[in-house]
């Protein structure tokens, strides 16, 4: 899904059909050039607590934050 503003950048968003509601109440939109090249917002949501043994402690809020639009590599690492 694409949401769009004159003056704000695109914000691209794909995941879950179910959580769409809930991620799209959250979003915030940046007007153009406030953020670094190829930045991208991550809106605040809550996360299950899918891990055996703390699935009865809920959700935890996740705040915003920041993310490289795209993979970031270094060409000249040697392998591990």
């Amino acid at each position: 899904m694409e949401i769009r503003k004159k003056g704000y950048q695109t914000i691209e968003f794909a995941g879950p059909g179910q959580f769409v509601g809930k991620i799209v109440q959250h979003l915030r939109m940046d007007a153009l050039g406030t953020l670094a090249k190829n930045m991208v917002r991550i809106p605040t949501t809550t996360t299950a607590m899918n891990i055996v043994g703390l699935e009865q402690h809920g959700g935890k809020e996740v705040p915003e934050f920041l993310m490289d639009k795209f993979e970031v590599r270094t060409r000249n690492t040697k392998p591990l």
